[in-house]
């Protein structure tokens, strides 16, 4: 269930950062002397990687009621390292997204953008994935006392 809302709020930020953002830049900054496109893909990926953070935090919390910030941190550092890399690729090597350019053979900006939106968000939920193994791998570690306490209560039990 917390996958499927860190899903859904991550797949409403994406695009209304991708979208809103140059725009709130282009009010704020003069065009000509600052890119755009590299602060996009700089601040979309912090975002991303600062919901990470907390999708582990809480996901270790409710599964194994520890919460390990460092590892929490590490991981979303990887997602922000991968996503600002992909994100660049994206930009930079148009070829990546043209098959789906090619599906309806048009050029417009608005097909442009649901195609990243799609490359970026397909990124996202296999990291989310990814997240959501890692954090219950890295904290639900069981110690051999606790192994033996529940044997000794299930032998208690049934004599």
């Amino acid at each position: 269930m917390i996958f499927l809302v860190y899903s859904l709020i991550l797949g409403f930020i994406i695009p209304f950062i991708i979208f809103l953002l140059p725009y709130i830049l282009y009010i704020f900054i003069d065009i000509n002397s600052f890119p755009v496109d590299i602060a996009i893909n700089i601040i979309l990926p912090f975002f991303i990687s600062l919901v990470f953070f907390f999708y582990h935090r809480q996901n270790t919390q409710i599964a194994c009621e520890t919460s390990n910030n460092q590892k929490a941190l590490v991981n979303g550092l990887y997602v922000m390292i991968v996503m600002i890399v992909w994100m660049m690729m994206l930009d930079y090597f148009p070829n990546i997204i043209s098959p789906f350019l090619q599906i309806f053979s048009s050029e417009h900006p608005a097909l442009i953008f649901i195609s990243k939106f799609i490359m970026i968000y397909g990124v996202v939920f296999i990291l989310l994935t990814y997240t959501s193994f890692n954090s219950i791998n890295e904290t639900c570690k069981i110690n051999i006392n606790q192994i033996k306490a529940i044997y000794k209560k299930m032998e208690k039990a049934l004599k």
